[in-house]
């Protein structure tokens, strides 16, 4: 079999410290048949002189900075090589990774092979992790959007695959790869994964992908687009709509923790237009049964503060001190008799809070509205009425329905006559009926008498 020519494309800007590792790790690999491009982005440091000591053995092409994107599609205009192996100039490639990926490249008809990678600090070289990714699907556009931890330096591609979209985006301050994966996705690129680790990311405290938050904040604009253009082109899925509105839920929790909460929200009101059901794929069952009852943001803090009490160090028991005399209780009557001359109004329920017990002839709190869910679901209390339970149990949350115009799916509410769809930032509910004093006490499960369950859900306030 033969040995393709593969150009190995390092873009360099102000990396005088680290771009020699690079370049020595893309000359060391066991694949001979290659050539190194390193493209220097009109650094301002001694980068380029530390390019030009390696002489012959790399090309060296410079140029006004305009960017990683603009580096890299410029080194794809000069590659002479068929196989395309792109390298940040912080990072570094295993020796042998050409020589495993090339011949899977040969052999199947994919466009694309990438391996898992491992990162560590550059301020703290003994924390190392591994990223591995396991595919759940041969379709290449959900790969792209559940795993977004497939690095630029992962893969190597084909040069014809990569100049039909365009090469990188240029417009894009970050996020560059993921973007290139997912237009590849979107394009009918073919993936293969080989699991083993064939590269390692240093990370910097002044790289593009160490801001989170403007990564975060450019994620929509991406994901929107390659929505859209797939509306465009009549091959949106049920599965991939799914996954389009799971991962911008995603990326609204991260806004949330980064204190961006309108953003947020913004990013889960568009996650309820492309697919109500897909924003159960941004948690656990427990996660998504929380946002559905306190909505997306109280969800989120309160779980961030679950997290921060389980980090707490115990609090020290204070001693037992010597317990003080008490005052005779004094007997509460449950059954007082009615005084001579007025109605007797029936008995009287003594409440831990001490306030009177609900009445089962008042009606729901003003301003509550019944909750719009599914028909068929049972209400807890052994009735049958009209408004179904709004919080489903766990058994329902992996049913994936194709949700029709106006309907409500996996316990979503519909959109409203203006066409946007109502979720939860607070929740109001009231019972009435039976003895029953909670959802999940023995008395509900058996009771007979009607419960009635309202909320008022939106995201419009807090």
């Amino acid at each position: 079999m033969s040995s393709p020519l593969v150009s190995i494309i390092i873009p360099c800007f102000n990396g005088e410290k680290l771009v020699a590792d690079a370049i020595r790790s893309a000359l060391a690999q066991t694949y001979e048949n290659k050539e190194i491009i390193v493209v220097d982005d009109g650094s301002s440091d001694g980068s380029l002189s530390v390019i030009r000591s390696f002489g012959d053995r790399v090309r060296v092409v410079t140029g006004r900075n305009q960017g990683g994107s603009a580096a890299r599609n410029e080194g794809l205009k000069v590659a002479r090589g068929g196989l395309i192996q792109f390298l940040d100039a912080d990072d570094q490639l295993h020796p042998e990774k050409l020589a495993e990926q090339v011949p899977i490249l040969q052999k199947s008809d994919a466009t694309m092979v990438y391996s898992d990678c491992q990162e560590w600090d550059i301020d703290n070289p003994e924390r190392v992790l591994r990223f591995q990714v396991i595919p759940s699907s041969d379709n290449p556009i959900l790969v792209a959007l559940q795993f977004q931890n497939i690095q630029t330096n992962a893969s190597i591609h084909r040069k014809e695959t990569l100049e039909k979209i365009g090469g990188f985006r240029k417009d894009l301050p970050c996020c560059q790869e993921r973007d290139l994966v997912l237009r590849l996705a979107c394009a009918g690129a073919r993936f293969h994964h080989l699991p083993k680790v064939l590269h390692t990311v240093r990370r910097c405290p002044d790289s593009v992908s160490s801001d989170q938050l403007k990564v975060l904040r450019w994620m929509r604009t991406l994901l929107m687009d390659q929505y859209r253009e797939l509306s465009h082109l009549g091959k949106l899925t049920p599965e991939v709509s799914r996954a389009f509105a799971a991962l911008l839920a995603r990326q609204g929790r991260a806004l949330i923790r980064h204190g961006e909460c309108e953003l947020a929200r913004e990013y889960y009101r568009e996650a309820l237009q492309i697919h109500p059901a897909g924003v159960a794929g941004a948690y656990q069952p427990a996660g998504y049964l929380l946002c559905r009852s306190l909505g997306p943001v109280l969800a989120e803090r309160h779980r961030i503060q679950a997290a921060r009490a389980a980090q707490a160090p115990p609090k020290r028991r204070q001693p037992a001190s010597r317990p003080r005399r008490m005052a005779p209780a004094v007997p509460l009557l449950l059954d007082a008799p009615a005084a001579a001359g007025e109605e007797d109004s029936g008995p009287v329920e003594a409440v831990a809070s001490g306030t009177a017990a609900p009445d089962p002839s008042r009606p729901p709190p003003a301003g509550a509205e019944a909750w719009p869910g599914p028909a068929g679901v049972p209400c807890p209390g052994g009735a049958e009425p009209a408004a179904a339970d709004p919080v489903p149990p766990p058994a329902e949350l992996g049913a994936d329905p194709d949700p029709a115009p106006g309907s409500a799916v996996d316990g979503a509410t519909p959109p409203d006559s203006s066409g946007k769809p109502v979720w939860a930032e607070t929740a109001v509910f009231a019972s009435r009926g039976g003895g029953a004093t909670g959802k999940n006490s023995p008395a509900a499960a058996t009771s007979t008498s009607p419960v009635t369950q309202v909320g008022v859900w939106s995201l419009e306030r807090e």
